[in-house]
């Protein structure tokens, strides 16, 4: 209740996107990640940067504010291959992820995307390579390899705004 759905196609469901341990993707989880895929071609606002930003669920709390701390769930995949390398939904019993909004915590392609979101609502970003690990690549949280020049795909809850100083000096 209180939440209108943008699209029909799938609902934003990290969990059930996770890869068997051996790496290699049931019939399932390969319907799944296309389906994400199929909705970020298909939609979405690219952004100059070359960011795709597509809303699944509009919140309808405040809108965040660069400075803010969020508290967010997201999962995150190497786009090519749907290979999860960082998250909220698994290896850390759920925990909620909060970092401030434009303070370079993380990548500048999550920062840029994250933009305009109200509490309550849910987007997926496919993020360029540019605005991501770039070049030379790196090892994520869960020690997947993400490869030089990898777009990703995150998909993200913004859960609040957590309490604290408002920093608007960055």
């Amino acid at each position: 209740a209180g939440r209108r759905m943008l699209s029909s196609v799938f609902l934003l469901c990290p969990s059930a996107l996770l890869f068997n341990p051996t790496g290699v993707r049931s019939a399932s989880q390969s319907a799944r990640f296309s389906a994400i895929t199929a909705v970020l071609s298909s939609g979405g606002q690219r952004m100059p940067s070359g960011l795709r930003i597509k809303d699944v669920v509009i919140g309808e709390g405040e809108e965040v504010r660069a400075g803010q701390r969020v508290t967010v769930h997201y999962t995150a995949r190497i786009s090519s291959t749907g290979e999860r390398y960082a998250g909220t939904t698994q290896g850390n019993g759920g925990k909620p992820f909060t970092f401030k909004l434009g303070g370079g915590t993380v990548i500048p392609g999550w920062d840029e995307g994250m933009r305009s979101m109200r509490v309550g609502g849910k987007r997926t970003l496919e993020v360029p390579a540019s605005l991501g690990y770039g070049e030379y690549g790196t090892v994520g949280a869960s020690n997947v390899r993400i490869p030089p020049g990898a777009d990703l795909i995150i998909e993200c809850e913004l859960l609040g705004i957590a309490a604290g100083r408002l920093d608007t000096e960055w």
